[in-house]
């Protein structure tokens, strides 16, 4: 069997292969992790950014009727004839 110097290195630093093995998962578990955190920070930022511009579309046009109203209010009402 031909083994590779930097296999034989990594494994020197071991004591057992079960270590060995119990190593690799972990790392192999904390690359996932890593992504995954990634891709959901990613998914926040893109359900955020949605949801923000949603409200802010919601605010303006709650600005818009209330100017309106406004305005409405300003007007002077129509003087009616009085019937003699």
């Amino acid at each position: 069997m031909v083994v590779s110097p930097i296999v034989t290195h990594f494994f020197s630093h071991f004591l057992t292969l079960s270590m060995a093995c119990m190593t690799l998962l972990k790392s192999s578990l904390a690359r996932l992790r890593v992504s995954a955190r990634t891709d959901l920070d990613i998914i926040v930022a893109a359900v955020t950014a949605v949801t923000t511009s949603a409200e802010s579309g919601i605010r303006r046009r709650r600005i818009t009727v209330g100017s309106r109203q406004q305005r409405h209010s300003k007007q002077p009402k129509p003087k009616r004839k009085r019937k003699t």
